[in-house]
């Protein structure tokens, strides 16, 4: 008779079973009992069992392995095959760089021959040796590695000096002979320049001025790293090693609508009017994010209601009622000559500022650049 199976489980603890929780019956499967094989007598081989497939291995953790591609003792489950064949692959490069060498020397005559074989394998294989180490693929996909990533950002610059080459060339193409670049900031941009720029424009016909706007402390990093010839910014940031000169004052004013309650006083600090609605620069003006600066200095964020384009809409905005602005001196003069507003002066030490003009070295620069400076320096004081 074939003896019962014996219970595999845990170990009850004594005590724990009573009548109304009877200990577990045990399995009434039986099976033969193992024996221990005989010295000397050979065992028969355990067959594989047909009811289920044999599952992989478990790992630590819970996680069942999963059987990698073997490319002789290569594997490739974790994304590491292309890092193998890429050793594989320069070995196979040097052996090949090697054999020209020797066949240049021993066999002259078949040089010609062994070239026209080996140079497209070598061509072909440093091509995926690149590839190897540029990419990495895993289970997610491929993505570069470092390399790879250094290499895509000095391509994304070489492109763009491409075409600015390609800009400058067609310039010249078209006749002209020199092109300047010119990075200022809102106020200069809107009111000081365009009666300066334009008779040097007139007087310089084969001369393309490139302007862009940018906030101050961009306007010194752009300049000093050689992004633009020319810089016109405001004193009040660290102008670096810049040679500068001054241009204009630059004086930052409230404008209300002219039956405002503030449109009596002569002057105002900023943060008695921060919680008024505002009418704001649209786009990344220099001068918002000026005002909003300081304005979050003081505690303050402002409510902007609409912003627009240019400081004529702002006034414009501001004479319908819609909220007040700050804007320059300037601006708010001119346009108080057709439009019902008034413009009160701000108290604040940040609401006044030099405008300047800077360069790296004079030396430096190129005719045309130069030529602009001394236009500068001599409108500086008529503008």
């Amino acid at each position: 008779m074939r003896p019962r199976r014996q219970h595999c489980g845990p170990a009850e603890p004594p005590g724990r079973h009573t009548a109304q929780h009877p200990p577990p019956v045990p399995a009434t499967r039986t099976s033969r009992p193992r024996l221990a094989p005989v010295a000397g007598t050979h065992t028969r081989a355990a067959r594989p069992c047909r009811a289920t497939p044999c599952r992989p291995p478990v790992r630590a953790g819970g996680c069942r392995a999963r059987p990698g591609i073997d490319f002789g003792g290569i594997s490739s489950a974790k994304g590491h095959t292309m890092r193998k064949v890429s050793i594989i692959v320069a070995a196979a490069l040097a052996v090949l760089t090697i054999a020209i060498l020797v066949f240049d020397i021993v066999l002259p005559a078949y040089t010609g021959i062994l070239h026209a074989v080996t140079l497209p394998l070598i061509a072909a294989l440093a091509v995926f040796l690149l590839i190897a180490i540029l990419l990495d693929r895993g289970r997610r996909g491929v993505r570069p590695t470092a390399a790879g990533e250094a290499l895509r950002d000095h391509a994304h610059l070489v492109l763009a000096q491409m075409a600015a080459l390609q800009g400058d060339l067609a310039a010249h193409a078209r006749g002209l002979v020199g092109r300047v670049r010119l990075v200022s900031n809102t106020v200069a941009l809107a009111e000081f320049l365009p009666p300066v720029l334009a008779p040097w424009l007139a007087a310089n016909p084969t001369i393309a001025l490139a302007v862009e706007e940018r906030p101050s402390p961009e306007i010194v990093r752009d300049v000093m790293a050689g992004r633009a010839d020319i810089g016109l910014a405001a004193d009040s940031v660290d102008l670096g090693g810049l040679a500068c000169f001054p241009f204009a004052v630059d004086r930052l004013v409230l404008v209300v609508p002219r039956d405002h309650r503030l449109a009596r006083l002569r002057s105002i600090p900023f943060a008695a009017a921060a919680a008024e609605p505002f009418v704001a620069l649209a786009g990344d003006s220099a001068l918002q994010r000026h005002v909003a600066g300081h304005a979050a200095r003081a505690g303050r964020r402002l409510a902007v209601r609409i912003a627009v384009q240019g400081f004529d809409a702002v006034c414009r905005m501001v004479e319908a009622g819609i909220g007040v602005a700050v804007v320059p001196d300037i601006a708010a003069a001119r346009c108080r000559r057709s439009m019902a507003i008034a413009a009160v002066r701000l108290t604040d030490s940040w609401s006044e500022r030099r405008l300047v003009v800077g360069i790296r070295r004079m030396a430096a620069l190129g005719p045309p650049a130069r030529s602009l400076v001394e236009h500068l320096r001599a409108s500086a004081w008529a503008a």
